[in-house]
């Protein structure tokens, strides 16, 4: 009797935390589609409100609403945070036209920052399709080892197929651990100031333009070094960009 007293209250714990997830995915759809609803009815700064909420409390977004932040703002004339979501969207779908896009929007404003490589293009198709690199690496890494146990068992050369499962492991070891990795950030203030240093009394070198992109390399307390269109790594202070998720 006990044991299915305790079965009975594991299963009703298990429902109700079921339940709460389920609810609260509901909550967010609700909350993205009346937002959706009041962009479609032209009401921009409600559905920009809802947007925000969405994103900023409760990290939740889609492509399309990015897309359509994006819009809002250009529409407002914010081309710097128009660039923001831009970059946004184009690292989770790599859409060429997006990428134009920008570099229309970069051009118009002369900023610096917008010249996309295959590089970072063949990174938004690795960040798209993650877990389809992830499944179909496995599935070549197994069907590889299986072959070395298969080929030692019967006294066959194994050698080649041992090479070509290390060589997978390491490309995918990379890959998933420090490949496409590098991060970007819109310089998001009229000041932006850069030094050649992390320090306030560090010699300043040139200002930064709002709405320019730079490659953050690495953090240093409240600075960022970053690499600028002249591929020289300089220092900014972390409150002077908003770094692209």
């Amino acid at each position: 009797m006990q044991n299915i007293l305790k079965i009975s209250g594991a299963l009703l714990c298990f429902l109700l935390i079921l339940n709460g997830k389920v609810s609260h995915a509901q909550n967010n759809e609700t909350l993205l589609g009346s937002a959706d609803s009041l962009f479609e009815s032209g009401k921009y700064t409600s559905a920009l409100k809802e947007y925000n909420l969405l994103l900023d409390k409760k990290k939740i977004y889609t492509p399309q609403m990015l897309l359509r932040m994006a819009y809002i703002h250009e529409a407002d004339g914010d081309y710097t945070e128009a660039l923001y979501f831009l970059n946004m969207y184009y690292g989770h779908t790599a859409d060429r036209r997006v990428m134009q896009k920008m570099s229309d929007i970069a051009n118009k404003h002369q900023l610096s920052g917008y010249k996309f490589t295959d590089y970072e293009y063949f990174g938004s198709v690795f960040h798209r399709n993650y877990m389809l690199f992830m499944v179909i690496g496995s599935i070549i890494g197994v069907a590889l080892l299986a072959l070395v146990f298969y080929k030692k068992h019967k006294g066959e050369p194994y050698l080649p197929a041992a090479i070509s499962l290390a060589l997978l492991m390491v490309v995918f070891l990379w890959l998933f651990n420090f490949g496409f990795n590098d991060q970007k950030a819109i310089v998001r203030t009229e000041h932006a100031f850069v030094a050649d240093a992390p320090s306030a009394g560090a010699k300043r070198l040139y200002k930064l333009e709002k709405g320019e992109r730079v490659d953050i390399k690495a953090v240093n307390d409240i600075w960022y070094k970053v690499s600028p269109s002249n591929d020289k790594e300089v220092f900014v202070r972390k409150n002077n960009l908003i770094v692209v998720e």
